[in-house]
């Protein structure tokens, strides 16, 4: 258990929050209180730039999927590297994790400097996992299948609407 101290502000208000808890624990109450708007920070920031600049079409993202910052794409990578074992169809392969979905522990890396693009549902036990089946990947092709074979069908999942 790691002991946290987490200060949010909204405006003029402070909220100063102390728990113990999991890195887990720490990182989906950050994503509630950033994805909500309760901290008035644009945490779209730089991954639309970096895409664009390496010739990706940013996609017009939908509810339950959202970009990931800056600062939490190594994280969410170091995490994934933590999870791989030998014999991982993504074991070895460069990542960088530019989405992820609200409301499961999947995360959208580009691999390999794209174009391909990887959903991988991350376990958070923080070592290897003990078959290659897991932590579960799929791939696609490029950013645009992506969005036609999984953001359209989530979304409409997560909202309750047709696809």
């Amino acid at each position: 258990m790691f002991g946290v101290q987490a200060l949010t502000c909204t405006g003029a208000v402070s909220e100063i929050v102390d728990f113990l808890a999991s890195p887990l624990e720490v990182f989906q109450w950050m994503a509630t209180k950033f994805h909500s708007g309760y901290v008035g920070l644009d945490i779209h920031v730089g991954i639309e730039d970096d895409l664009n600049r390496l010739g990706f079409r940013t996609p017009e993202w939908r509810d339950p999927w959202v970009p990931v910052s800056k600062d939490h794409a190594p994280l969410l990578k170091g995490e994934l590297s933590r999870e791989l074992p030998a014999g991982h169809a993504l074991y070895g392969r460069h990542a960088r994790a530019i989405a992820r979905r609200l409301d499961r522990d999947d995360v959208l890396f580009l691999l390999d400097g794209g174009p391909c693009v990887a959903v991988v549902h991350l376990t958070y036990l923080s070592q290897p996992e003990q078959t290659p089946e897991w932590p579960w990947a799929r791939v696609f092709a490029n950013l645009e299948e992506w969005v036609q074979l999984c953001m359209l069908r989530d979304h409409a999942e997560y909202t309750g609407s047709d696809a």
